[in-house]
């Protein structure tokens, strides 16, 4: 999935051309916009600035990416005709701060140091002297746009690097739209005052495993996660459907090429799609029997995800799920700050659900939780629901400093990574299963038959099931939540096989003993 080589000699051999966008901030609603988390160990890193560790991974980073690409370019008689450096940086930026047009001018610098000969551009942002500039925008305004385009550089091609076929959803909002009568005319009068444009998305798209990331605002923590839909209205669906929009844009296209051939070409079959029906779910796997399959870390203080030390290598987790866990006496409060979303447990009973991170939140705790004067097992489970896209906001998960118990700084606890790695997760299938029952949080297995060649499906979830993330034989599809608008999970077939597959489900706060495979999306 990430072979970068083979897909663009895919790209080639298909006759088509590619606009390459390595960044290396690229935004896409990807968590922390694209970077390694690794970064984050850093305790002064300040992405997307002239801040010169970030620059020097920066540039390690375009060496290594311009030695896959090279050789690639259209100069060397490959597909790519257009580079675009970083992306949106406006974004963040004042577009006359000096130290901004350092970081620029440094990876146009960097980028064509290590051989990139295409034609450079960036997007909404400063204006760097041999680089062209882009626009990126959606539906309405475009005229505009453009002249602002034709003011900034007069007599140079108006190009939309981002042409927005639709948005982004967020768990617990809706699903966007756009007209998409109203967006086949634009386009059509963009063509018309000879502009270019580059769809986003033409085919929608998947934020598999904990890849999504988290929209939000600076100075302060305004937080909301992606969903794992990235189907984002496009013209093709998320699981290559033709849609309606998809036919107004090929008609504006046909119309003003003037070329007849166009239409009578057969477009690809679409891939079936197929209802497995109702799938019974057999076991369960308690969080205390999944902890037994984890090494934990010893430590003073909780320790936010980055700066955890994993298997001794001086790294630290990226994504999913930590546990903190310690003994504490009776106690009459709680006081913690963390990122993003905790369940609070006293001696296996859930306490409290925060959902709201990023400030102090203090507890309550009953009397009625203790079943000992001392040594009663306080759990804290936090999820890392994906970073800030915006990469210059770099916030950190897990717990953020102490936690305070009866408002004394707490010390002495385990912390237990929870990533659910493909082959973390596969060991699993040899734990200590027990029959079917709610236990949460828990694991649930249920196992799909497919008797033939496996079909395109869509995972969906009933209001029983409240939130957690799916793995299909391994491979983390994303996370589900009942708050929607997203109510089932796109399962490519390739995921799938002839014979068994083992569905697991991690829920957090309720489930139920089934399943259903549709062979419909249900994106709200």
């Amino acid at each position: 999935m990430l072979d970068l080589a083979n897909f663009l000699k895919l790209i080639k051999e298909l006759d088509m051309f590619a606009i390459w966008r390595p960044g290396p901030y690229i935004c896409a609603e990807w968590d922390l916009g694209g970077f390694p988390s690794w970064m984050l160990r850093d305790p002064h890193m300040k992405l997307r600035t002239n801040y010169k560790p970030y620059m020097d991974a920066a540039d390690k980073y375009y060496a290594k990416m311009v030695e896959i690409a090279a050789p690639f370019q259209f100069t060397n008689g490959g597909p790519i005709i257009m580079v675009q450096i970083e992306n949106e940086y406006r974004s963040i930026g004042n577009t006359k701060d000096k130290n901004a047009l350092e970081y620029v001018q440094f990876l146009k610098d960097s980028i064509t140091k290590h051989g990139v000969k295409e034609l450079l551009f960036m997007c909404n942002h400063h204006h760097i002297p041999g680089v062209l500039q882009s626009i990126n925008f959606g539906q309405g305004g475009y005229k505009s746009h453009f002249d602002d385009l034709k003011k900034s550089q007069p007599n140079r091609p108006l190009f939309v690097s981002e042409y927005w076929s639709g948005w982004f959803d967020v768990w617990g909002g809706n699903h966007h739209r756009v007209n998409p009568s109203i967006f086949a005319n634009e386009f059509d009068e963009i063509l018309k005052m000879n502009g270019s444009a580059n769809f986003y998305l033409f085919h929608g798209g998947t934020n598999f495993g904990f890849m999504n990331g988290g929209e939000g605002q600076g100075g302060k923590y305004h937080y909301k996660a992606l969903i794992t839909s990235y189907d984002f209205f496009a013209p093709i669906s998320e699981d290559g459907s033709y849609t309606d929009f998809y036919n107004k844009l090929k008609h504006v296209i046909d119309n003003f090429h003037g070329n007849p051939k166009t239409k009578t070409i057969p477009l690809p079959p679409v891939a079936p799609k197929m209802n497995y029906g109702s799938i019974k779910v057999t076991e369960t796997l308690p969080l205390s029997e999944i902890l037994n399959h984890v090494t934990p870390i010893e430590s003073d203080v909780p320790l936010q995800m980055e700066l955890i030390n994993l298997n001794g290598k001086n790294y630290g987790q990226n994504f999913g799920f930590i546990l903190y866990r310690t003994t504490i006496s009776k106690a009459k409060s709680l006081k913690l700050n963390m990122h993003d979303r905790a369940q609070i447990f006293v001696n296996n009973k859930m306490v409290t659900l925060i959902e709201e991170g990023g400030k102090d939140i203090t507890v309550n705790l009953d009397n009625n939780l203790f079943t000992h004067e001392n040594d009663n097992i306080l759990d804290i489970l936090v999820e890392n629901l994906g970073r800030f896209k915006f990469g210059g906001l770099g916030e950190r998960k897990g717990i953020n400093g102490n936690v305070y118990v009866d408002e004394q700084i707490h010390k002495k606890w385990k912390i237990f990574p929870l990533e659910f790695k493909e082959e973390f997760v596969n060991k699993l299938k040899t734990a200590n299963w027990k029959p079917y029952s709610m236990e949460t949080p828990a694991i649930y297995r249920a196992v799909l038959d497919i008797s033939d060649s496996p079909k395109d499906t869509f995972l969906k979830f009933d209001k029983n099931w409240n939130k957690g993330v799916t793995f299909i034989n391994g491979f983390n599809v994303g996370r589900y939540y009942h708050v929607g608008p997203q109510t089932a999970l796109y399962i490519p077939s390739p995921l799938l096989k002839t014979g068994k597959n083992d569905i697991y489900m991690f829920e957090l706060h309720s489930a139920s003993d089934h399943i259903e495979f549709d062979n419909k999306p249900h994106l709200g």
